[in-house]
């Protein structure tokens, strides 16, 4: 069954949109000059845990069973990405004590992968339901709901297991 190109255009926007609304805030509470981690505790766990990991020994155990493990792989792909096309250098802590900035973009990258990626799904997901179940205008208007939602643009500005677990 072909998507209509009415769909598509309409599919489009609310993407484009959903993803502007959560831009908005993906910032907030970045490591700076003034604290030098996140204010969502969250992201720093992640990012602090992988230390515990020995992947050359095929240790991927973070040491931590408050938490599911996912968050920790996903963390470190998305370290890995970044590092590949050269955003950041994967670094000591004290380094990034020193250049709060560095972190900040680790974390700022960790968000959109997390959150903007996820959210993309969401829309797609929810999208491909509603047309399953009732029709292509349904699908149309249920991926619409779903994305604007204030908890998933909330959500979808930050690094949590939460939005992991959607899928």
């Amino acid at each position: 069954m072909r998507i209509t190109s009415s769909s598509r255009l309409h599919l489009l926007i609310i993407i484009l949109l959903t993803i502007t609304a959560g831009i908005v805030g993906i910032e907030w509470g970045l490591p700076n000059q003034d604290h030098i981690y996140s204010y969502n505790g969250d992201e720093i766990t992640y990012i602090t845990f992988l230390k515990n990991m020995d992947l050359s020994k095929f240790d991927f155990d973070p040491k931590i069973y408050s938490k599911t493990h996912l968050p920790f792989y996903y963390t470190g792909v998305v370290l890995k990405i970044g590092e590949v096309f050269g955003l950041y250098q994967i670094n000591t802590s004290k380094y990034y004590k020193e250049h709060p900035e560095e972190f900040a973009r680790i974390i700022l990258l960790q968000r959109i992968f997390w959150g903007k990626i996820h959210l993309l799904l969401l829309i797609i997901v929810s999208f491909l339901i509603g047309r399953t179940q009732i029709n292509e205008n349904f699908g149309v208007l249920f991926a619409g709901i779903a994305g604007f939602l204030p908890t998933t643009i909330v959500n979808s500005s930050y690094a949590l297991e939460n939005i992991l677990i959607t899928f």
